[in-house]
């Protein structure tokens, strides 16, 4: 009787072992089943962000099209629209810009070829249009100025160096050809980096800058003394 009731407790339990075995089992391809699901939402999630991160750049560069359109047709309708592509210059270095260029003067400009390895990003990230932009080449103010008054509706900016990224931009107008004295108007604006932000419009319009006979932009950095900035595609009337 004994030999029988051991005999049962060992199938008994021996059933309990394989029916856990199998319970085990079943719970881990589960639990198996539960990882790929979630590595696979996990995975979607991902290609749905970059899908979007894409859509946004790509919608932040149709936006940024239909504004230099606007501003085109706005500076076209009413004066100059100077994109610095009719200055010459070699690919690889760049030219001063001279006096009576577009019937004005500059001091300390300098135009540069998109491709031009002499900075940073600046120069390939911050053009607009066509293949040059105008850079302040001594790390000093650029000014532009005229003996008969002339007005400013804008222009698009960009550090010339990622490291410049944080540079702050004044922008001032002045009722003197030279530049000189006490500013009649002011705006001020900070630069990211050119790789991400790429050129940032400074738009003027408004009457400070109407009817000015100059014009002084002074970039500025915490821990850089004046760093260099690229201009491109500026309105004057």
């Amino acid at each position: 009787m004994k030999n029988v009731i051991e005999s049962t407790l060992i199938i008994v339990f021996a059933a309990a072992v394989v029916q856990f075995k199998a319970s085990s089992e079943m719970k881990g391809n589960e639990l198996q089943h539960a990882q790929a699901g979630l590595l696979k939402d996990t995975s979607a999630v991902t290609k749905a962000e970059s899908t979007v991160a894409s859509l946004r750049s790509e919608n932040e560069g149709l936006r940024r099209e239909n504004e230099l359109l606007r501003k085109q047709q706005h500076g076209r309708s009413r004066g100059e629209f100077i994109d610095f592509d009719d200055v010459s210059a070699e690919q690889e270095w760049s030219a001063s810009i001279p006096d009576g260029y577009h019937g004005l003067n500059w001091e300390n400009w300098h135009v540069m070829h998109r491709s031009s390895k002499l900075a940073g990003e600046g120069n390939k990230y911050g053009t607009v249009s066509g293949n040059f932009t105008a850079y302040n080449p001594l790390h000093r103010p650029g000014s532009i100025s005229s003996e008969r008054p002339f007005s400013v509706a804008g222009f698009y900016a960009s550090v010339l160096s990622k490291h410049d990224a944080g540079t702050n931009v004044l922008v001032e107008a002045f009722d003197n050809s030279g530049g000189s004295g006490e500013s009649i108007g002011s705006y001020e604006i900070t630069l990211g980096d050119p790789r991400a932000r790429g050129p940032t419009f400074i738009d003027l319009r408004g009457g400070d800058f109407e009817g000015i006979y100059g014009v002084k932009i002074t970039p500025s950095h915490a821990y850089y003394t004046q760093p260099w900035i690229v201009i491109d595609d500026m309105i004057v009337y």
